[in-house]
């Protein structure tokens, strides 16, 4: 089953070409990268992708249709650096994911176990480090059981310990 389709894929910020053209087939049950140096269009074709940026020309489609809000539920993502509300803590971010996602049956407990945050759930995300704010991003991710994943971020390979685990998820 192809998961997404890109095609002819295009963006342009003034006089800058960002993405040209771009197409790609992503099936079901493969993991995929996107790699290229700074200014590849890595960010732009997640971020088209995700409906957060507008292509100029060009068109994707998750599982067969044209990416709406629906869309948005199967999807677990992560764009450069996890923001959350630095004056909340662990569960009050993510009961504001599972409110989102309207997902009643998110186990917080298990995801925080997961990726080795249990101990510090009442802490506020402000005093986390930049893994320990990574590693609640990944839990967040989870939250409603997501079809596809999109984990993007440099840094992200300090995390490496907990992805191994999450791919056995």
């Amino acid at each position: 089953m192809t998961v997404l389709q890109i095609s002819g894929l295009t963006k342009k910020y003034g006089k800058i070409t960002a993405l040209k053209s771009l197409d790609l087939k992503i099936e079901q049950g493969n993991v995929y990268g996107l790699l290229g140096p700074n200014g590849s269009g890595k960010t732009t074709t997640l971020g088209i992708i995700l409906g957060i940026l507008k292509q100029d020309d060009g068109s994707f489609s998750w599982f067969g249709d044209k990416y709406g809000d629906q869309y948005r539920l199967k999807i677990g993502a992560i764009l450069e650096t996890p923001n959350f509300y630095p004056y909340l803590n662990a569960d009050e971010n993510l009961e504001i994911i599972r409110h989102i996602k309207n997902d009643q049956n998110a186990d917080f407990t298990e995801l925080l176990t997961m990726v080795n945050l249990v101990d510090r759930r009442k802490s506020n995300f402000s005093t986390y480090s930049l893994g320990m704010k990574q590693r609640l991003a990944i839990a967040a991710t989870l939250i409603g059981e997501p079809e596809v994943l999109i984990l993007m971020s440099q840094r992200m390979a300090s995390t490496h310990k907990v992805l191994l685990k999450f791919a056995k998820f």
